[in-house]
């Protein structure tokens, strides 16, 4: 432009033409510049209008994941009450059972210490028991040979009988 500025035209008709020429090349320039800006327009305008569906999807996702995080919350808050409940109710039967326990481990205690006692009145019998034994095989013993005994004396005394007998019936005899 500067250049058209500076020789400027000599007559009339060259300076129309001159101008006609520059307004054509100057709205052809426009023209191009306003379809490169509808271009660019259009193509920000697509671009928002993605952007804007990306922030929309974006924002149902935020609001999925909050729905999810606060349903997580509650299954979380509901799981926290069920353990503390469970805790609670182990606690309680483990307090309750406690002196059931201690009574169980007295009762055993006892248990063993009367086990411990049969036990040792058992070794104690079985001891008495086989000094009997020995007693009584030493009383069958000495009953035995005293049976004996008293076998070889009875016939000591029938021999002893016969013999009076016999003497008896010799003197008889010789009295006759």
């Amino acid at each position: 432009m500067e250049d058209a500025e500076s020789c400027e035209p000599l007559d009339l008709k060259d300076a129309v033409y001159y101008w006609k020429h520059l307004y054509y090349e100057v709205n052809k320039e426009l023209e191009e510049q306003l379809a490169a800006s509808r271009e660019y327009e259009i193509e920000m305008e697509l671009a928002a209008e993605r952007t804007k569906q990306q922030l929309l999807a974006s924002r149902m996702e935020i609001d999925n994941l909050k729905k999810e995080l606060e349903i997580s919350k509650h299954r979380l808050f509901e799981r926290d009450n069920e353990s503390f409940k469970v805790i609670s109710d182990l606690q309680a039967e483990l307090k309750s059972a406690s002196p059931n326990y201690q009574k169980v481990k007295s009762q055993l205690r006892e248990l063993e210490q009367s086990y411990d006692d049969l036990e040792r009145q058992e070794r104690v019998t079985q001891a008495y028991l086989t000094d009997l034994r020995g007693e009584l095989e030493n009383s069958l013993e000495k009953n035995a040979l005293l049976e004996l005994e008293n076998g070889n004396l009875l016939l000591e005394l029938q021999r002893f009988k016969d013999s009076v007998d016999n003497s008896g019936y010799l003197k008889k005899q010789r009295s006759i």
